[in-house]
Formats: C-alpha cells, sequence, structure tokens
C-alpha cells in the first residue's frame, strides 16, 4: 500500500524584506518640484505595485537645492537596515523601477 503523500508546501512568493517604520534606511523611487506631484506619485506606485507595496508609507523629504530650488524626495520608509533596503530597491528596478537607498 503506498505511503500517504507529503502535503505540497505552500508556493513562495517573493519575499519582502522586513518593513520597519521607524527604520534608519529608505528607499528613494523619484524627485517632484511640488509635493502634490510626489503624492500622486505614491498612488501611481501602490497601484502598479500593489502585490508588494501592502505595509509600506510615504517617506516625502524636501530639501533645497542651490540654484535649482525645493525638490521633494519621494521615499518609501522605512527599512531596519541597508541590506533590506537594498534588496526591495533591486527587487524594483527588476520590474523596471528606478530606485536609490539612503540614510534616513
Amino acid at each position: 500500500e503506498p505511503a500517504p503523500a507529503e502535503p505540497e508546501p505552500e508556493p513562495q512568493t517573493a519575499a519582502s524584506p522586513a518593513v520597519d517604520r521607524d527604520g534608519d534606511w529608505v528607499v528613494q523611487i523619484a524627485s517632484f518640484r511640488s509635493e502634490a506631484d510626489a503624492e500622486a506619485a505614491w498612488v501611481a506606485f501602490r497601484t502598479r505595485f500593489s502585490d508588494i507595496a501592502s505595509g509600506l508609507a510615504p517617506d516625502v523629504a524636501s530639501v533645497e537645492i542651490p540654484n535649482r530650488g525645493t525638490y521633494h524626495r519621494l521615499r518609501i520608509a522605512a527599512f531596519a537596515t541597508q541590506a533590506d533596503g537594498v534588496a526591495f530597491c533591486e527587487m524594483l528596478q527588476a520590474r523596471g523601477q528606478d530606485c536609490l537607498v539612503r540614510r534616513r
């Protein structure tokens, strides 16, 4: 008599790096002249990457660039370690989204 079949393992989805709202690392995905544009881009990002955007929060940093004005950097917050940020950024780059990892 055949042995009972082993249960099938759960299919593995792409593991998202650990999100830590209080983490020191962010993934910057764009920079805009207006805060409204940054907010609209966040909505577009969440729509485009709905499978991996769950649990992520926007972090908009306004920076004054000499002779150019104020820019609003749209960043994803936050990751506990630089490695977690890099892993997330690499996942985005593989899907056509430019990004860079920065300390908050």
